[in-house]
């Protein structure tokens, strides 16, 4: 394109406009030369050719973003993996907040998506349902506290990128009555959990869930504060607390019974022990 008068020289007193495209990977873009004479409306055409300037055919190819554009955090997704148990007969689970709170999806390997019932931050405890109900086993919850070293069994799926989601057990004890800083609804155990137990069951003798798995001391931070680390110190969130959780969906209720073996109780609590794993919002 050209705009102006042209004389003798042919380009002294014109502006003339290229706009070309390469091949389709290398380049594209636009030329624009003019007479000295023309720069008060040079820069005008200029800023207003590259507004609108565009391949004449193709398409460009894609450009990888600058290094230093991060992404924007809404738009990014992480996946969390917990653990859980069926406290009713129709797919109903019981597991943290923190692992089931703030889910896009949730699923439960082995049976399927699921949707949250019930959220209580504070407690840090979660209520999900199966979408497709299914028949599943069910736990026994027990109200009565926890009693001091009275004996505990950890089931749940721990660090599940290292141990390939398998199902694991710990035994333990209960090591005080009250979680850290004195947490009433917080019991303390020795039982080893471990990031991936969160939300799995702690079980009596008798095998029946005496709370949740909730948190275990950061060594890193206790070794920071306090110059040293305390192995297996974790904590669970107690059973009446949990009982008045679920409260509106029935939970299975009971207490004595005959005590068991470890060997017993994980045979029997294998089959309401869950995989919980969740994408995040």
């Amino acid at each position: 394109a050209a705009a102006g008068d042209v004389n003798g020289d042919g380009f002294s007193d014109v502006i003339v406009g290229a706009r070309f495209y390469d091949n389709g990977a290398d380049s594209s873009g636009y030329l624009l030369v003019w007479a000295e004479r023309y720069n008060s409306v040079g820069g005008i055409i200029a800023s207003l050719t590259a507004s609108f300037s565009f391949p004449l055919e193709g398409e460009a190819p894609d450009t990888p973003p600058p290094e230093d554009v991060v992404p924007d955090p809404e738009s990014t997704s992480q996946t969390i993996s917990g653990s859980g148990f069926f406290f009713s007969g129709d797919g109903k689970v019981a597991t943290n907040f923190h692992v089931a709170g703030n889910c896009k999806t949730i699923d439960i390997p082995g049976y399927g998506a699921a949707k949250l019932l019930k959220g209580d931050e504070r407690n840090d405890l979660a209520a999900v349902q199966l979408i497709v109900p299914r028949k599943t086993s069910t736990a026994i919850l027990r109200r009565e506290p926890p009693a001091l070293a009275e004996g505990v069994v950890l089931l749940g799926f721990p660090l599940a990128d290292i141990l390939d989601s398998s199902l694991n057990v710990a035994l333990g004890i209960v090591s005080s009555e009250s979680g850290i800083s004195g947490e009433p609804n917080w019991f303390t155990t020795n039982a080893g959990i471990q990031p991936g137990n969160s939300g799995g069951p702690l079980l009596d003798m008798r095998g029946h869930i005496i709370g949740v798995a909730v948190a275990r001391l950061d060594d890193a931070r206790l070794l920071e504060d306090v110059g040293t680390t305390a192995a297996n110190v974790g904590f669970g969130i107690k059973g009446n607390t949990l009982i008045e959780f679920l409260s509106p969906y029935n939970p299975i209720v009971g207490s004595g019974g005959a005590v068991l073996s470890p060997q017993q109780i994980s045979s029997s609590a294998k089959q309401f022990t869950v995989q919980v794993v969740c994408e995040e919002n």
